[in-house]
């Protein structure tokens, strides 16, 4: 195993369920100090019994949309260590729902999580990195963040914004040796199924944080998980009738799917497309 991340700094919010779990468990595991942070009081207090064995987690309840609650945390660790040497900004929140059924409060919650707590993380932690001449950003987009699928268009909203800015900072702050990295996670096995079965092929967590850790240590610009996904998105940027028949299928099988008073959440089968014919 890597010692990359002995003893390092780490924050990473959304810690306490899902995909953030499991990469500050993958950390701690590797010898980091882990600041694991969560939304509310009471997921972390969840949490710290399941990482009892790890002396050096650390743990803390932010609202990322505060920028304030932010700061704070920041202060907090920079007090404690006196530097900050990996920020994942995993903290967000998905939807698939109908657009024109989007409540006005929704929208603002999605924006104000998924943008504004990416934006508050990297403003209250840039200036303190490029103080101490190191350190990297890691935020969590999702594949939502490169393909445009119907029914999920306040959540590409936000990770298309996410994407797009890491792609900007990453490009500013290479020769000052601040990395950006984008990941770009699909379908991974976590709670965001709330008890349903997660789609068949989905991702085990454990082995999207070992590939999330992989990909901060290379210095990926974007980490897609799972990785064969890498072949699809390719396909869509360079085969506008496979795109456009992709996104014209999904949105009916979803249009359909709410008819029925079903999630929205069906893709087709890729092999259905009758462009790959003889």
């Amino acid at each position: 195993m890597s010692d990359t991340f002995k003893e390092k700094i780490c924050i990473i919010t959304g810690g306490t369920s899902g995909i953030g779990f499991a990469v500050a468990e993958e950390l701690l595991r590797r010898g980091a100090v882990v600041y694991v942070i969560g939304s509310r009081e009471s997921s972390v207090e969840k949490t710290k019994p399941r990482l009892a064995a790890y002396p050096q987690a650390r743990f803390d309840a932010v609202d990322v949309a505060d920028t304030n609650a932010v700061k704070r945390l920041i202060d907090r660790v920079v007090a404690e260590t006196g530097r900050i040497d990996y920020l994942f900004n995993n903290a967000g929140i998905a939807m698939t729902y109908p657009t024109e059924l989007i409540p006005y409060e929704q929208w603002k919650s999605l924006i104000d999580t998924n943008i504004l707590g990416v934006v508050n993380g990297v403003y209250h932690t840039l200036p303190l990195m490029l103080k101490q001449g190191f350190g990297s950003i890691i935020n969590t987009s999702s594949i939502g963040g490169l393909t445009w699928p119907a029914y999920q268009t306040g959540y590409v909203l936000t990770k298309s914004a996410v994407l797009s800015m890491t792609w900007c900072m990453r490009y500013e702050y290479a020769n000052r040796n601040i990395r950006f990295q984008a990941v770009c996670p699909a379908n991974v096995a976590t709670e965001i199924f709330k008890g349903s079965t997660p789609p068949p092929g989905a991702m085990p967590v454990q082995e999207a944080a070992v590939e999330i850790l992989n990909g901060v240590e290379n210095n990926d610009a974007i980490i897609i998980l799972p990785k064969d996904l890498k072949d699809i998105i390719t396909r869509l940027k360079t085969e506008p009738a496979f795109e456009d028949w992709l996104y014209t299928e999904t949105a009916r099988l979803r249009y359909e799917s709410v008819q029925k008073g079903l999630p929205p959440v069906d893709v087709p089968d890729f092999s259905a497309y009758p462009g790959d014919t003889v």
